[in-house]
């Protein structure tokens, strides 16, 4: 949760209700993964979080925070959906 960038979050339900509300068919639901660095990761919980930054410096420098890793989390979805006629 980032207030005050996130001010509302919906489900594909709600969302699926929404849309329906206002004469709109949903055809796709899609919730998309996203790639993340390992290496901004180890920052934000090594250095920013727990202040332990030169332990950070050490995994950067041999090389063990190179690499990215996949992650659906279920928090951004896609829909389609078309308007009724």
């Amino acid at each position: 949760i980032h207030p005050p960038t996130h001010l509302h979050y919906f489900s594909k339900r709600t969302l699926t209700r929404l849309l329906d509300a206002h004469g709109f068919d949903v055809r796709y639901v899609e919730y998309s993964g996203v790639l993340r660095s390992v290496d901004t990761m180890a920052y934000i919980i090594l250095a920013v979080k727990q202040r332990q930054a030169g332990l950070y410096r050490l995994l950067k420098r041999l090389r063990l925070l190179d690499w990215h890793l996949s992650m659906n989390l279920y928090d951004t979805v896609m829909i389609v959906a078309v308007k009724r006629a």
